[in-house]
């Protein structure tokens, strides 16, 4: 009877520290949606911030704990702290999206200056395939300005990789680019160049921007080691 007495003790209190325990986690801030005319943004309900989805070519390179808590209707969404910056003007989701204070302006691709690129596969693999440092290579990894861009080719490209481009403007974020490889070369055609017409083989792209350049010579050596 005495060991029964002590196993339901037992029970009890660990029934007890498990009422406990969550009630000890941080509570997130709380975030709401705000409508302003067409432009929709993200208020900080504390502090009263507000915050500005950034164009999806933008991701963090390392997230930290939860931070906040998004109201999307009946939706919540967590948010997280990004590695290096202050969780009181950037945020982001679980899946790479980021949310600035309103009053930072984002940079254009054209307006970085790169320190590195990290290429991956576009299979979603996390593993780096290899790390571009070389100044001349970086040069020309950076997406075109719009009126120096060229459509994409309609062919379809044999290979694609992901070039993850780091800035010392924006040295905790990725920019994200696709490396398409032509097995044939194929035409880039510009209506911003008068109706130029280009050739080539490798194409530097950047999805949501939807401006193509053609990329530097040498560039499949240094990932691929083939050309």
């Amino acid at each position: 009877m005495v060991r029964f007495k002590r196993l339901s003790a037992i029970l009890l209190l660990g029934m007890l520290l498990l009422t406990v325990i969550p009630s000890c986690a941080p509570k997130l801030r709380q975030m709401s949606t705000v409508r302003v005319e067409d432009n929709i943004y993200y208020k900080d309900d504390k502090t009263g911030r507000e915050f500005e989805q950034m164009s999806l070519s933008y991701s963090p390179i390392a997230l930290k704990e939860p931070y906040a808590e998004l109201k999307l209707g009946n939706v919540a969404v967590t948010m997280y702290e990004i590695d290096g910056l202050d969780p009181e003007t950037w945020l982001a989701t679980e899946d790479g999206v980021v949310f600035r204070e309103k009053s930072i302006q984002e940079k254009k691709a054209s307006e970085l200056h790169l320190t590195r690129a990290d290429v991956f596969a576009s299979n979603g693999s996390p593993i780096v395939i290899e790390r571009i440092t070389d100044a001349d290579a970086l040069a020309g990894l950076i997406p075109g300005k719009e009126e120096d861009s060229f459509d994409l080719p309609l062919e379809t490209p044999a290979e694609i990789y992901l070039l993850k481009l780091v800035s010392q403007e924006c040295p905790q974020l990725y920019y994200t680019v696709r490396y398409l490889i032509y097995g044939q070369p194929v035409e880039g055609y510009s209506e911003n160049s008068s109706g130029t017409v280009t050739t080539g083989r490798h194409v530097i792209y950047d999805i949501y921007a939807k401006t193509c350049r053609w990329a530097p010579e040498g560039l499949q050596t240094l990932i691929e080691g083939t050309d």
